[in-house]
């Protein structure tokens, strides 16, 4: 932060986002901020407040990774069921046709008279 800012209360007790002033219902993070110093890169843990709808904005792109793996393990799952559900249509009909042969032709189906 600039000396103005850190003056000013920016980030302390105003929502510390650039174009943002709201003073209520400020909340904490401890976000990560990585800088180049003396062409050496740095990372330091930073205390920010942010009001609710900047926070919204700062969490926004882990919210939407974990919908997108949600999505995609529901997708994994639906895919194993169908998996088996043809495993399992397979192994009886493979069954269905071992007892014809051993029955002598019969398909293993009860006729309606």
């Amino acid at each position: 932060r600039t000396a103005q800012e850190v003056q000013d209360g920016t980030g302390h007790f105003s929502c510390g986002a650039k174009r943002c002033a709201n003073v209520d219902r400020l909340h904490s993070f401890e976000v990560n901020f990585e800088y180049v110093e003396h062409g050496e890169r740095k990372a330091t843990l930073v205390k920010l407040r942010l009001c609710p709808e900047c926070s919204e904005k700062l969490k926004y792109k882990r919210q939407l990774d974990e919908e997108r793996k949600k999505k995609k393990e529901e997708e994994r799952a639906r895919h194993e069921r169908r998996k088996l559900k043809r495993k399992s249509k397979r192994e009886r009909r493979h069954k269905r046709a071992d007892e014809a042969e051993a029955g002598g032709g019969s398909t293993g189906r009860k006729r309606k008279r």
